[in-house]
This record gives C-alpha cells, sequence and structure tokens, in this order.
C-alpha cells in the first residue's frame, strides 16, 4: 500500500497524464474527422473541423503543423501555408517546422520565401540534409542551377550515400551545362 502522503503526490502526475492522453485522443479524433472530410471532398466540413480544433488548441505548434501537412497532402495550399506557418510562429526555431514551410512554399512557387525559410532553417541546423536537399530542391524548380548543385554538394560532403542529393546535382549539372551550351 501507498502512504497516504505519498498517494497525494502521485495523484497530481496521473491526474495530469490523463488529462494529456484525453487530449491526444481528442486531437487524434478530429484530425480524423478533417482528412475523412476531405476524402469526402467536403472542404468546408474539414476546414471548419480543423479550424474549431485549432482555435482550442491555439499554442499548440505540432498541432497546426499536423493539420498544415493534411492540408498540403491534398494540394490545399493556401490552407496548409496558414497552418504551417502559424505552426513556425508558435516554434520559430524548430529547423523540422521551418522545413515543412519551405515545402509549402516551393510548392506554392514562392520560391524567395522557401529560399529565406530553409536560409534560416540551414542557420539553425547546418548538418541537416534534408534542409539542404529541401533548398536544392527550390533552387531546381527556380532553375538556379549552381545554387541546387552547391546544397547538393553540401549535403553530400555530411552525407556521401544521400542519393538523392547526388541525383540532385548531376541534374543541376546537366540543366547548367544545357543553359551554357544554348549561349553559344
Amino acid at each position: 500500500a501507498v502512504p497516504r502522503n505519498k498517494l497525494v503526490e502521485v495523484l497530481p502526475e496521473s491526474s495530469a497524464e490523463a488529462r494529456l492522453q484525453k487530449h491526444e485522443s481528442r486531437q487524434a479524433m478530429m484530425l480524423e474527422k478533417g482528412r475523412r472530410q476531405l476524402a469526402e471532398q467536403k472542404l468546408d466540413e474539414a476546414r471548419q473541423t480543423f479550424r474549431l480544433i485549432s482555435e482550442e488548441y491555439a499554442e499548440d505548434a505540432e498541432l497546426a503543423a499536423a493539420v498544415g501537412e493534411i492540408f498540403l497532402q491534398v494540394n490545399q495550399l493556401d490552407d496548409a501555408h496558414r497552418y504551417t506557418a502559424e505552426a513556425v510562429r508558435l516554434a520559430p526555431n524548430s529547423p523540422g517546422l521551418l522545413n515543412k514551410l519551405g515545402i509549402v512554399l516551393r510548392r506554392m512557387k514562392n520560391f524567395e520565401r522557401a529560399e529565406k525559410v530553409y536560409t534560416r532553417a540551414v542557420a539553425l541546423d547546418p548538418v541537416d540534409v534534408s534542409l539542404l536537399f529541401n533548398m536544392g530542391r527550390v533552387y531546381l524548380e527556380w532553375e538556379r542551377w549552381q545554387q541546387a548543385i552547391d546544397c547538393a554538394q553540401r549535403a553530400l560532403a555530411i552525407s556521401p550515400v544521400f542519393a538523392e542529393a547526388a541525383r540532385l546535382a548531376s541534374y543541376a549539372r546537366q540543366r547548367l551545362s544545357e543553359q551554357v551550351a544554348s549561349l553559344w
């Protein structure tokens, strides 16, 4: 048996854990409800579901990022941007969230802002090869071949077996040489 004074110490923690599990369960349920609504082409209903859960957990960066990712998966880029930018506002020094925002901006063809986001993310975590690779993808789609090559080479310097970075560098080199050849 647990002494009474020890039981009092244990109860608040278990109560807090129970509340946390309840919140996580509610969030998961609402995220799934919104996903289902999107799958059923009920965009306005999904937006309402995500707005309600986001207001309820207004300071939860992970939740905002999860909603942004769901919208990104169905190519609702404005909604994806809104929620992912909110996640970054809540956790401005998270390279992972900055990466997600950069992906959204790249998909929106907002290359200049994506470049700024990735520059910030790489400054926070200069050895994260996924940040360098995704920054390279921004430059690739922006047709800035040399910058794409530079990012890929930086990623390969950290992880020489990063096959996607090697392919990105190779493709960008090919496009750069075609561009130079067209000038002649």
